[in-house]
């Protein structure tokens, strides 16, 4: 079965969309407005090629965009990045972000 892999990253006016087909070869990129139709328009031209996998993280645009992949027929996955595991030690270092004359 042919197979395309999706990711996005959605913002209020753009979607940045990377994309693979099969798993081989280049990553390739588009920039969509973010609109059902220029979505749309996309994706069925993705799926002509075979199955469409999206995936994107979870945010206030988001969730707009599963609506619109799950009824034009793609699978859709929404990650929220603060459940992913992450290895013990393994902390972001934040101390560079706090002002410094506190």
């Amino acid at each position: 079965m042919n197979y395309t892999k999706v990711g996005i990253d959605a913002s209020k006016e753009k979607l940045v969309c990377a994309y693979r087909a099969n798993g081989v070869g280049e990553v390739k990129l588009v920039t969509l407005a973010n609109r059902p139709e220029a979505v749309k328009a996309w994706l069925e031209k993705l799926q002509t090629q075979g199955v469409v996998q999206v995936c994107y993280e979870a945010s206030s645009v988001g969730y707009e965009i599963y609506r619109w992949v799950t009824g034009w027929g793609a699978e859709c996955a929404v990650v929220a990045t603060s459940l992913i595991p992450k290895k013990p030690g393994n902390h972001v270092k934040t101390d560079s972000r706090t002002p410094r004359n506190c």
